[in-house]
C-alpha cells in the first residue's frame, strides 16, 4: 500500500463520498479553483464539476446561509 499524506488521504475520502452519491456537495473559502488549504480539495472541481464543488465567498453568514438552503432542499451536505 503506497503511503499517502494526510491531505491526500482526505481528498481520497472526498473523492469517495463525491463518487459514491451525486447529491454531496463540497463548498468552502477557496476550495474550488485551489484546492483549498493543504490541497484537501485538488482536482476534485475538475473532475466532478463546479455545481458539486465550488468556492464561497470569505463571510461564515454565507456558507451558514448556503448550509441552511441545502437543507431545506434536502441535499447532503459535505464541507
Amino acid at each position: 500500500m503506497a503511503k499517502m499524506t494526510m491531505a491526500q488521504e482526505i481528498n481520497s475520502a472526498i473523492r469517495n463520498e463525491l463518487e459514491r452519491d451525486e447529491k454531496v456537495l463540497l463548498y468552502g473559502e477557496d476550495l474550488g479553483v485551489s484546492g483549498g488549504l493543504w490541497g484537501v480539495a485538488t482536482n476534485l472541481q475538475k473532475e466532478f464539476g463546479v455545481s458539486r464543488v465550488f468556492d464561497t465567498r470569505l463571510a461564515e453568514s454565507g456558507i451558514g446561509g448556503l448550509a441552511i438552503l441545502d437543507k431545506d432542499i434536502s441535499l447532503k451536505l459535505n464541507i
